[in-house]
């Protein structure tokens, strides 16, 4: 008999979740075709052994509870994350910009269903009155939203009216993503500035919008944010360059204008902050407690960082400095060295397969990532981030002129293969093909924003795409702005024509197309080798139109 109850005690613990560790926190009903997105959010108020003690359902047209109709998939949740369970996936990435959490035939709910969180069984929190059908009603959603406000729920099985904002019927009417809406759906809002309670009365703890925690990773410590990107204004941020461009200042002397303004404010983090923003800034969108690695587009762990004893397992992810550090910065008492707008998340082994290779279109896949190309002198990342790539380098160029109170030397990014001795990298009119060819995302802003948000300075090639050609024009690499860029096999990023200009003839190459781009006199015997090396810019029908001299002992062209 007492074995009997030490296990039953052992089942209650194992399974049990507290009624005050979940809530529902918001519903949409969407405006595209059949009424989608249709999903609910709900909202990890405290840590959980085992998700899946926990479901939904949904009361559809007044008709009552129906019971729990989903139930979560296994596992642990953490304190601060969001769950969101739609109908289906396609239109809800296409409204809100990421992938649900999970789909359930169950979340086909319309703007009069009321909706049930279950834990253990029992209900510990409804949105709207499930035995009314919602038309009409002051809960009413149809093609809008519902947000719970923050400090409040959850309410068990009574819905409680004065703890959620409201949309208004038909809100969304007309509206194509949730980015670009005139009444935009809140969504992850809740937890800001919400104490989170343990259901005893007892504060243990808060999650603080303005800190960004160390604790889901190892030696991380917490980061503060210093800047409100809701206030951001571009105008006045932006005004020195703009006034620069408005006069038709030269190139140069915006660039400048521009080091200044992103320079300004510019927080220094640590090192070991760069941990704790990257959780940050490159958080997987569909599950907060991952993050999305760099060059192989995967979804891990933020606890997995490779610090300590942990940076011995390769498939932990690292701090890539896409910027390579032998290129300008080789420790951290130089600024750039912990700039996070050009730090990623990176597998520590791919990481490594890139070293400090310049950025061109390479030879061969990548053998542990094929969505990434390598050869001997050059790294070419995968093809939906190579714009940002580009960017992240023309900031680089830009931030860092050696000027000021600045330690990090003049970064220059060159058109030719460089060497860890010199504080250059390449290839600038490749980086500017990636640019034309993969133009600027919402994640790609959003990440802009979260790092003002943590380092107190922006990229202003994200903040405004036109200025690249302002500062890194097209033409001076023999590439026609119309050109996206793109590689098609021939590692030239033209279209193949050969040519730029349409009325060039199919057999020439100007001036351009070919450059010298290094030699060498080698140490061995009779001082060999001695060669040049050439790089082809753009596709050359006949390379036999041109060729080589040289100029012995300051004798002048032979």
């Amino acid at each position: 008999m007492k074995y009997k109850s030490s296990a039953l005690l052992a089942l209650i613990i194992t399974s049990s979740v507290q009624a005050s560790d979940l809530v529902i926190t918001g519903v949409i009903d969407g405006p595209l075709s059949g009424g989608t997105p249709k999903a609910v959010e709900v909202f990890v108020l405290n840590d959980i052994a085992d998700l899946s003690a926990c479901g939904l359902g949904s009361a559809n047209n007044g008709g009552g509870s129906d019971g729990q109709e989903y139930t979560f998939n296994s596992g642990p949740a953490t304190a601060g994350s969001y769950i969101y369970i739609s109908s289906e996936s396609t239109n809800f990435e296409a409204y809100l910009g990421f992938q649900p959490t999970d789909t359930a035939g169950a979340m086909s709910i319309n703007g009069d269903d009321g909706v049930e969180l279950f834990c253990d069984g029992v209900v510990v929190d409804t949105f709207g009155d499930i035995n009314v059908d919602g038309n009409g009603e002051a809960w009413e959603y149809l093609d809008g939203w519902a947000y719970r406000t923050a400090n409040t729920g959850p309410d068990g099985a009574t819905f409680t009216l004065s703890h959620w904002s409201f949309s208004g019927a038909n809100a969304l009417d007309g509206e194509v993503s949730n980015a670009s809406a005139t009444s935009v759906f809140p969504l992850k809002s809740f937890a800001d500035g919400e104490a989170i309670d343990d259901g005893e009365g007892e504060d243990t703890g808060s999650v603080d919008s303005n800190v960004i925690s160390g604790s889901v990773c190892t030696n991380c410590p917490d980061v503060p944010k210093i800047k409100d990107a809701s206030l951001f204004d571009a105008t006045s941020y932006y005004a020195a360059a703009q006034a620069e461009i408005n006069v038709n200042s030269p190139a140069s002397t915006i660039k400048l204008a521009l080091s200044d303004i992103i320079a300004t404010d510019h927080k220094n983090l640590s090192y070991s902050d760069v941990w704790t923003a990257l959780t940050y800034t490159d958080e997987d969108p569909t599950n907060t407690d991952n993050v999305i690695l760099w060059y192989s587009n995967r979804s891990q762990g933020k606890a997995t960082n490779g610090s300590g004893a942990a940076s011995s397992d390769p498939d932990n992810w690292n701090r890539e400095h896409s910027w390579a550090k032998s290129h300008g910065f080789p420790s951290d008492s130089f600024e750039a060295y912990t700039d996070i707008h050009h730090l990623r998340p990176t597998d520590i082994s791919i990481n490594s397969s890139r070293g400090n290779l310049d950025f061109d279109n390479s030879d061969s896949p990548l053998a542990e990532s094929p969505i990434n190309s390598v050869d001997s002198d050059s790294f070419e990342p995968r093809d939906d981030i190579k714009g940002d790539v580009a960017r992240m380098m023309f900031y680089m160029d830009t931030r860092y002129e050696g000027s000021g109170s600045d330690s990090t030397p003049d970064l220059e990014l060159v058109h030719r293969i460089t060497t860890t001795n010199e504080s250059k990298l390449g290839l600038l009119c490749t980086l500017v093909a990636w640019n034309a060819a993969d133009p600027v995302d919402a994640s790609e802003t959003l990440r802009n924003n979260r790092i003002y948000e943590l380092q107190g300075n922006r990229n202003p090639y994200i903040d405004n795409p036109a200025w690249v050609e302002t500062i890194y024009p097209a033409a001076d690499c023999g590439i026609d702005s119309g050109d996206d860029g793109t590689d098609d096999g021939t590692g030239s990023g033209d279209d193949g024509s050969g040519s730029v200009d349409d009325g060039t003839d199919a057999g020439s190459a100007v001036s351009s197309d070919i450059i010298i781009s290094g030699v060498i006199d080698g140490s061995l015997s009779g001082g060999i080798p001695k060669a040049i090396e050439l790089h082809i810019v753009n596709d050359i029908a006949d390379l036999s139109v041109c060729g080589l001299g040289s100029a012995n002992n300051g004798g002048g062209s032979d």
